[in-house]
């Protein structure tokens, strides 16, 4: 294998300083690095080429083996107990592009900006109460500015922060992975680059304690199932005086024993005696407003007839309108007849015609038509 050129891989003259070598390999790095090539070979060879050319070149050990033995005297395996590397250069160069890619290098967060997260509460309630509207009261627990230091997070309310003693400030840590330097947020100061001077004992500086809770809810009427409520500011409070989050309540409406819904329609079914589907008559019941309804049934009123009542449905959520209630038919036969009772209904049979059962008579005509 030829001797590599380190000097002429990074495009410097042999007499080139430190800063030379520095400003050189930055330049070409970044120029074929693998996360800009797009997995092309020949710039991830280029990339390792540099790297070991740099290693070796910004060493000042390493540099002088090499004009002196080549390549070889500087390769893998070769050390010094005065020989050493220093990676803070290269751990800068790799926090450049990263910021680079994702838009810019980070800024450090104002130790106050932690907003506070959002809750979800799943709120069961009659239809009565869809139909009404109502204060409904709800408890849970969550997250609540620290009383004893009005949220800052600082005992007796003192705001002085001092730098990150973890992050040195710049609300990351990073970690040397090979030739990679990986960047995670600094977990003791949660990335804002601050710890507080004297932290609250009670809160142990967040600002905020965990607490149980009661509101009332508003609900309004004509709320459907899935539907869902808005409160701001009623979620988690944020850390040292953040914003706090919004509690969303999710609303199930329960079902009915009478009444079945139907987008703002209301549904029920209303048995009616024999005699009153035959001859005609009223029929009463309360609707779910609890109002008397009355509906005049008509001479020779089928089971299963359905009766439209406009606006008796349930309310349109911020509508004055309101849906309908259809209310179908159950014709009941009497049971448990008397001789006498069973000896008039005879007689009614007998005495009628064919014509006053239609739908009796069409069906067998259409089973003798059809099997004839």
């Amino acid at each position: 294998m030829s001797d590599k050129d380190y000097y002429k891989v990074l495009g410097v003259s042999r007499s080139a300083d430190t800063d030379e070598i520095k400003k050189a390999y930055r330049k070409l790095a970044m120029q074929y690095h693998p996360d800009r090539n797009n997995g092309d070979k020949k710039a991830e060879q280029k990339f390792k080429e540099i790297n070991e050319a740099y290693e070796t070149l910004s060493d000042s050990t390493k540099r002088a083996s090499y004009d002196k033995f080549g390549s070889a005297g500087a390769g893998h395996g070769f050390s010094s107990a005065n020989s050493s590397h220093d990676f803070s250069d290269f751990s800068d160069f790799f926090s450049g592009i990263f910021n680079e890619f994702s838009g810019g290098r980070r800024q450090k967060k104002r130790p106050m900006e932690s907003p506070g997260a959002d809750l979800k509460y799943d709120l069961s309630i009659t239809l009565e109460d869809a139909y009404n509207g109502k204060k409904h009261p709800i408890e849970f627990r969550s997250y609540v500015r620290c009383g004893d230091c009005t949220g800052t997070g600082g005992k007796n309310g003192d705001k002085n922060f001092i730098e990150c003693s973890h992050c040195k400030g710049s609300g990351t840590m990073q970690y040397q992975q090979g030739f990679f330097a990986v960047q995670n947020t600094c977990k003791y100061c949660n990335g804002c680059g601050y710890d507080l001077k004297n932290p609250c004992p009670t809160c142990k500086g967040t600002g905020r304690v965990q607490k149980d809770r009661s509101i009332s809810v508003s609900i309004p009427k004509g709320i459907r199932s899935g539907d869902k409520i808005k409160i701001q500011n009623e979620g988690e409070a944020g850390i040292r005086g953040g914003m706090s989050g919004s509690l969303f309540v999710f609303i199930e409406v329960m079902g009915h024993e009478f009444y079945k819904r139907n987008g703002n329609d209301l549904e029920c079914e209303v048995p009616v005696k024999f005699h009153v589907a035959a001859l005609g008559g009223e029929v009463e019941f309360y609707n779910i407003d609890k109002n008397l309804i009355k509906i005049q049934i008509p001479e020779g009123t089928q089971s299963s007839a359905v009766f439209r009542l406009k606006q008796k449905g349930m309310p349109v959520v911020n509508y004055s309108n309101y849906g309908d209630l259809y209310v179908r038919i159950k014709v009941e036969v009497p049971t448990k007849l008397t001789e006498s009772q069973k000896d008039i209904l005879k007689h009614f049979a007998e005495s009628t015609q064919d014509n006053s059962y239609p739908s009796v008579t069409g069906f067998f005509s259409r089973i003798r038509d059809m099997f004839k």
